[in-house]
């Protein structure tokens, strides 16, 4: 056996060096991640990932003009969840918040680290309390908020999946003034449901669910509470079928089904089953008009944006109108319109007419009445039985 030549002896150990040198190196990396994990961990249960998402709700508020007060804010990764509670937000300056609520949970599933992208799985409000003010002078409460510069990048609408995600709001409530025109008013228990639903093909349905009760409207200090309402509506991105909406309130209920179709370009198609309490509404629009009566309004509305056309009946009695009664009348016809102009076609008949001192029964009118928002003109036959 020789002895190795020295050459040979120095590549080796230099070759050995080597090795050493990168697992010393390869074990300081993995030092270094297991201390970075060690610091992230200890990093989130400290509530790091809490403060730093606290920060960021904060700094897109401010971009608005929106100054936030947030009682607690909790993040957890699994499961997602983001939890914001007692939460208040102020316009500008503003001493009184327009918008406060007791919690906001939103959870969430984290698809891709690398690709930064999160699918939203529900978002639930809890007792959400949002108040818009107008004064003399038409100026709001909110007039100091700056909208949102509507310019993203392409990418940043794909990062969060939201289309299948449930939408919860309960509690709610809206508050609303306006000193200008004497209106005032608050809606109550404000109720809200939005979650997907299978559809046909690849059409995405959303079910709204909507309600409120125990509202109220005032009107120049006369009050009108007791108000409520329901809607139920498979929503798509191409418009809406509405398949409940009621009203319901001292001056009367009102039922309403039917579609809606284009969002952009809206045309609506709906059917209306009304009745309304004169009296009522002559109480609080102007209590010394003296109206008196029931009206009932059946019938299909159908539409395309300032274009409306009506098709149905609509009856009354013991009406008093601008010093005119009527008993036992009814509307029959069709109305067209665009704005003010209105064209009406039918025949309108009641079993007796009272009004400056003239009593007549059997009045019965065919033909039309047009006009522009006034005063119509009428063009038709006007027959009656007897005056009394």
């Amino acid at each position: 056996m020789g002895t190795p030549a020295p050459d040979s002896s120095r590549r080796a150990g230099a070759k050995g060096s080597v090795r050493k040198r990168i697992l010393i190196t390869l074990g300081a990396l993995a030092t270094l991640v297991v201390i970075a994990c060690i610091g992230l961990l200890i990093w989130y249960q400290t509530g790091g990932l809490n403060r730093k998402a606290e920060a960021l709700v904060r700094e897109q508020l401010a971009a608005m003009n929106i100054r936030a007060d947030l009682g607690q804010v909790v993040i957890t990764l699994r499961p997602g969840r983001a939890e914001f509670e007692r939460i208040a937000l102020y316009p500008g300056e503003d001493t009184e918040p327009f918008v406060t609520a007791d919690r906001l949970t939103v959870d969430f599933t984290i698809t891709s680290l690398y690709a930064q992208t999160v699918e939203l799985k529900s978002v639930e409000l809890v007792n959400p309390v949002v108040t818009v003010r107008f004064d003399d002078q038409g100026h709001s409460n909110v007039d100091s908020i700056r909208l949102p510069d509507r310019k993203k990048p392409e990418s940043a609408s794909d990062q969060v999946a939201w289309q299948a995600a449930t939408l919860t709001v309960s509690g709610g409530q809206i508050n609303y003034g306006d000193a200008r025109h004497k209106l005032d008013g608050s809606v109550r228990n404000l109720r809200i449901g939005l979650e997907a639903k299978s559809g046909e093909g690849d059409t995405l349905v959303r079910r709204l669910v909507l309600g409120f009760s125990d509202s109220k409207l005032v009107y120049d200090q006369r009050e009108i509470a007791g108000i409520s309402a329901e809607l139920g509506a498979d929503v798509t991105r191409q418009g809406a079928t509405i398949d409940k909406l009621t009203l319901e309130s001292p001056i009367g209920t009102t039922s309403i089904t039917g579609t809606v179709a284009e969002w952009k370009d809206p045309h609506y198609q709906l059917k209306v089953n009304s009745t309304v309490a004169i009296d009522q509404i002559g109480a609080v629009a102007d209590p010394s008009a003296g109206l008196t009566g029931t009206a009932m309004l059946d019938g299909t509305v159908t539409g395309h944006g300032s274009e409306y056309a009506f098709n149905g009946n609509l009856s009354g009695d013991n009406v008093l109108v601008a010093g005119v009664r009527l008993a036992h009348a009814s509307a029959t016809g069709k109305l067209q319109g665009d704005r003010l102009d209105y064209a009406w076609q039918g025949a309108l008949i009641a079993s007796r007419l009272t009004m400056s001192g003239y009593d007549v029964s059997n009045v019965r009118y065919e033909g039309s009445a047009t006009g522009n928002g006034g005063v119509p003109q009428l063009d038709g036959t006007l027959s009656v039985g007897s005056f009394g």
